[in-house]
C-alpha cells in the first residue's frame, strides 16, 4: 500500500508576491514588500529615499514619516495615501493623483508636483518651499499653516482651498480670494481635527 504524499484537509499554503522596491539609480533593493500589491501597504518610517515608485500605485498607503526624498513617483497613485511628516524633499511627483491625500507636515521643498492632482489634500503644516506645483489641480485642499512662499502656483488650481494667516502664499498671490481660495478661521492648528483615515 502507498502513501499519501499530503494530509488530508490541509489546506494549501497561499504563496504571496515579493514587491521589491529599488533605487532609481543603481537598482539596489531599499525594500521587499510581501503583498500582491502596494495598495494599502504600511511603509512607515523606512528609508526610500532616490526610490524609483513611478507610476506605483500606493493608493491608502502609510507612509507616515517615511524618506522619500529625491524618490521618483512620476504618475504614482497615491490617492488616500498617509503622507504624514514624510520626507519628499526633491521628489518628483509630476502628474501624481494624491486626492485626499493626509500631509500634514509634509516636507516638499524642492518637489516636482506639476500637474498633480491634490484635490481634496489636507497639507495642513506642510513645507513646499520652493516646490513647483505649476499646472497642479488644488481644489479644495486644506493649506491652513503650510508654507508656499517660494512655491511656483503657475496655472495652478486653487478653488476652495483653504488657508489662514499661518499660510505662507507666494509674493505674486497677492489676492488668494481671486484665485477662488477660501480664508479659515484661524483655529490653533494642534488642535486641529485630523482627518479620519480612508
Amino acid at each position: 500500500m502507498g502513501t499519501a504524499c499530503s494530509q488530508a484537509g490541509a489546506a494549501p499554503r497561499e504563496s504571496r508576491a515579493l514587491i521589491e522596491i529599488k533605487h532609481k539609480l543603481t537598482g539596489e533593493v531599499l525594500v521587499r514588500v510581501e503583498a500582491d500589491t502596494l495598495v494599502g501597504v504600511d511603509l512607515s518610517d523606512k528609508d526610500l529615499a532616490v526610490a524609483d515608485l513611478s507610476g506605483a500605485d500606493l493608493a491608502n498607503a502609510v507612509l507616515r514619516r517615511t524618506n522619500l526624498a529625491v524618490a521618483e513617483l512620476r504618475g504614482a497613485r497615491l490617492r488616500g495615501a498617509d503622507l504624514t511628516e514624510a520626507n519628499l524633499t526633491g521628489a518628483n511627483l509630476i502628474t501624481a493623483s494624491l486626492e485626499n491625500a493626509v500631509m500634514r507636515g509634509t516636507i516638499l521643498n524642492g518637489a516636482s508636483l506639476g500637474d498633480a492632482n491634490l484635490v481634496g489634500a489636507y497639507l495642513c503644516k506642510a513645507d513646499l518651499t520652493g516646490a513647483s506645483l505649476v499646472g497642479a489641480n488644488l481644489q479644495g485642499a486644506n493649506l491652513r499653516g503650510a508654507n508656499l512662499g517660494t512655491t511656483s502656483l503657475q496655472d495652478a488650481v486653487l478653488s476652495n482651498s483653504l488657508y489662514d494667516s499661518r499660510t505662507t502664499l507666494p509674493p505674486l498671490l497677492l489676492e488668494p480670494e481671486a484665485k477662488g481660495m477660501v480664508r479659515a478661521g484661524d483655529v490653533e492648528l494642534s488642535k486641529d481635527m485630523h482627518p479620519p483615515l480612508p
